[in-house]
């Protein structure tokens, strides 16, 4: 029977009975991904996702030492064997965005600005100073109730006046010290920072942003969405992983 396991925070020491290992899928913010690996003791070397082992006999600990202490993956140990057809480029986006699920690292958020009277709605996700953390925005939902433009800024200024709103884990529900922010104001450019790109909405209509490249959200900063229209509501779905600082 083979058995999946994640790993993360540098590494895992799994008890299991097998004779088979093979590297899934990993994801880590700079690209190294490689792990090596001990068995009952004996160093085998390092590998790469999608590399495997089968032994002559069964082993009963398996120590997995990550290169890089921001690496998450998964691994499979059991007895038999494991084959696949599948494209490697598929298998690690989906086993990759699996993995950060798993190991807890995965998160999302929604922020609502109701309308009001002659300014401007913000909605943020802020990463607070000192969090040690880096948020890898993948993808926001957005719309509103009027007809706009919905601008995306990026700056170190937090949206000021509202309670940040934690985004939520994909696995347990948990907390993130990521989140969102929102409130109005009469100035397009309250909070400054730099005007990226911008969004057309349609009243009453979903819109999906899903960057090529994502946005990176470093501690202390933010993303910000401004509706270019005055007395209209403006609400955003953000989704992200987070990475050690």
């Amino acid at each position: 029977m083979i058995q999946q396991y994640a790993f993360k925070d540098g590494g895992r020491d799994i008890n299991a009975k097998g004779s088979f290992f093979r590297y899934e899928s990993a994801s880590e913010g700079s690209g190294v991904t490689d792990i090596r690996l001990r068995i009952d003791g004996t160093d085998v070397g390092v590998y790469a996702p999608g590399d495997a082992i089968e032994l002559p006999t069964s082993a009963r600990r398996w120590e997995i030492i990550a290169a890089s202490s921001g690496c998450i993956g998964l691994v499979k140990i059991g007895e038999g064997r494991i084959t696949s057809t599948k494209l490697m480029g598929v298998v690690q986006t989906v086993d990759g965005g699996r993995a950060r699920s798993l190991a807890d690292r995965a998160f999302a958020v929604y922020g609502y600005k109701a309308q009001v009277a002659s300014q401007n709605p913000f909605v943020q996700l802020f990463n607070p100073a000192g969090s040690k953390k880096v948020a890898v925005v993948n993808g926001i939902s957005l719309g509103a109730n009027a007809t706009q433009t919905a601008h995306i800024r990026t700056g170190n200024v937090a949206v000021a006046g509202s309670h940040l709103s934690a985004g939520v884990s994909k696995r347990n529900g948990n907390a993130s010290v990521v989140g969102v922010r929102v409130a109005s104001n009469a100035s397009f450019t309250w909070v400054g920072g730099t005007d990226a790109m911008a969004i057309f909405l349609t009243a009453g209509k979903t819109e999906q942003h899903k960057p090529t490249e994502p946005w990176i959200v470093t501690p202390g900063n933010g993303l910000v969405l401004v509706g270019s229209n005055q007395a209209s509501d403006l609400g955003a779905s953000f989704e992200w992983f987070e990475e050690d600082e």
